[in-house]
């Protein structure tokens, strides 16, 4: 029964993850193994990395990035509101958007917070900007190559009338 019950809370236990400060200054986050002189970071999505143990400065123990936010996401109430569920999206993706110093691959998981803060929020500023989109006027495009094509082709008379007029040499 005991052997039981700890093999359950093993299971149950989020992942370990570690942050690895190295000599030359970054810090990058995983789960470490040590194999006489290399340490081996098992990072996000399994990619591994392998650096000398002279390369490493110090480890710290700590709990995954991409556990914790999946965490805080399993927090929000199913029955929030729309204004709780988009501070919440917005709460993780800033900590992802953190994180991303010790794991550049939280981009896509912060990504997806961004896009589900938009669904319920459409205008919502900094999830626009958190997915790199700009603005123009009223409206927001998802880069500078969508906004110049729409800026070429908006309808002079609505664009007037908004006070957009187009320049024409004289």
């Amino acid at each position: 029964p005991a052997a039981c019950a700890a093999a359950l809370l093993a299971a149950a236990a989020p992942a370990r993850a570690d942050l690895v400060r190295l000599i030359d200054g970054r810090t990058v986050e995983g789960k470490v193994s040590r194999s006489g002189n290399k340490v081996t970071l098992k990072g996000y999505k399994g990619k591994t990395t392998t650096y000398a143990a002279s390369e490493v400065k110090f480890v710290e123990e700590g709990e995954c990035s991409w556990d914790v936010a999946a965490r805080m996401v399993r927090e929000i109430p199913a029955d929030a509101s729309d204004v709780l569920y988009v501070e919440r999206h917005l709460e993780v993706a800033r900590y992802l958007k953190e994180r991303r110093a010790y794991t550049p691959e939280m981009l896509e998981l912060e990504q997806k917070e961004y896009d589900l803060v938009l669904k319920k929020a459409p205008g919502n500023e900094e999830a626009r900007i958190g997915l790199g989109h700009v603005k123009w006027g009223e409206w927001w495009f998802k880069n500078e190559k969508e906004r110049d094509a729409f800026r070429k082709t908006a309808p002079p008379a609505e664009m007037e009338a908004k006070g957009y007029v187009r320049y024409r040499k004289t």
